[in-house]
């Protein structure tokens, strides 16, 4: 199959859908190889507003995806 570029350098790829990721590599000059990438999954947090009893602020409560770090200020600002 042969596919060429327009003039904004794109081409389009049969079989592609929106939002499709691929890894680009060179293996030689003359060569360029796609390799479609696995659909991650989404990034949605699992969890619920819900107001505090004492302020009267609301608060997410439940999995926020936060990553070790974020987790360790999080908890250091609620001990104070």
């Amino acid at each position: 199959m042969t596919v060429i570029a327009d003039e904004k350098m794109r081409v389009v790829i049969p079989g592609a859908n929106p939002g499709d990721k691929f890894e680009l590599s060179s293996p030689s000059p003359e060569q360029v190889l796609l390799t479609r990438l696995e659909a991650g999954q989404p990034a949605f947090s699992t969890g619920q507003l819900v107001r505090d009893p004492k302020t009267g602020l609301l608060v997410w409560t439940g999995d926020v995806g936060e990553d070790d770090a974020d987790a360790v200020i999080r908890n250091r600002a609620n001990d104070e």
